[in-house]
């Protein structure tokens, strides 16, 4: 749970982020919420020698050279990582949590949501993935009269979608490209599974707002930019356009899982290398932001 974000929908919000996403974009800033699986991320800039993971039965940290060092394939229970690097070099993403918990932390935020018309994000990950528990957890928001916000890449069966329609606030839709090969390409997935959700959603007439991520040699030049928004101006109902910009926040977390990171190297892209796609969506009629 991430509190006080200003960025993934109205007022003052507490994101909750959950783990596993049906896509595998290769520019991800979030690589630790793409398994539905815990992960251990070792960080070994932090690694003080102390060798308390060492003594771990599954024997997947040993010393080599006198260097704390991870055999993945050895790693048995996951979640006994938690606590037990002193320097927190060793962390695991993902825990089970059940809806009391969720909603007794979520309370404690109360009065920032009233006082800024605020609430709650769900994001990942995928949230929709989790459809059946998350259920639950938004139906008793909803009962609270707490607004609930929900990022989503609508990569997912329209029955995981549908029965959320009447007690979401606002989706916050991800709309990474228009072109079906390139979509495969560089997510993995299928795009006329998103665009379907998009047009059956945009039917109902709920509110959303559609998230452009920007990223380079995928779909940040204009004319692929002017395809993406065209596409959105010809939608029914859709009057809001996040453009997110590219960045390398999350970069070490792939060598930290002990995976590699294809998009080594390539520059974050700056807000001023926006201003032709705001111009343009203006022009189509649409409320523009960088960054939500």
């Amino acid at each position: 749970m991430q509190r006080y974000s200003t960025h993934d929908g109205e007022g003052i919000r507490t994101n909750i982020f959950f783990k596993g996403c049906p896509l595998r974009c290769v520019w991800c800033s979030n690589p630790e919420s793409q398994s539905y699986s815990q992960e251990i991320l070792f960080d070994e800039t932090r690694c003080l020698g102390f060798g308390d993971c060492t003594h771990m039965t599954d024997g997947a940290f040993y010393f080599r050279h006198g260097k704390v060092e991870i055999n993945r394939k050895a790693i048995r229970k996951t979640g006994s990582y938690r606590d037990i690097c002193p320097s927190r070099a060793i962390s695991v993403a993902g825990y089970e949590q059940s809806v009391k918990k969720i909603l007794n932390e979520i309370e404690k935020d109360l009065f920032f949501f009233q006082q800024s018309n605020g609430g709650i994000t769900l994001t990942g990950g995928e949230p929709f993935a989790q459809s059946e528990w998350l259920y639950n957890l938004v139906s008793d928001l909803y009962e609270k009269n707490i607004p609930v916000s929900a990022e989503t890449c609508l990569h997912i069966p329209w029955k995981k979608i549908n029965p959320y329609i009447p007690l979401i606030y606002e989706f916050l839709i991800d709309l990474k490209h228009v072109d079906a090969i390139k979509f495969k390409s560089f997510t993995g997935g299928n795009l006329d599974l998103v665009l379907n959700n998009l047009h059956l959603l945009d039917e109902y007439h709920v509110s959303y707002r559609l998230r452009i991520p920007v990223i380079p040699e995928f779909n940040h030049s204009r004319s692929e930019m002017e395809r993406i928004i065209d596409y959105a101006a010809a939608l029914k109902n859709c009057q809001k356009i996040d453009f997110i910009p590219y960045h390398l926040f999350g970069t070490n977390k792939y060598k930290m899982l002990g995976k590699s990171y294809l998009f080594e190297g390539i520059p974050a892209v700056r807000n001023e290398e926006l201003t032709s796609y705001l111009q343009y969506a203006k022009e189509r009629g649409f409320q523009v932001t960088i960054g939500g």
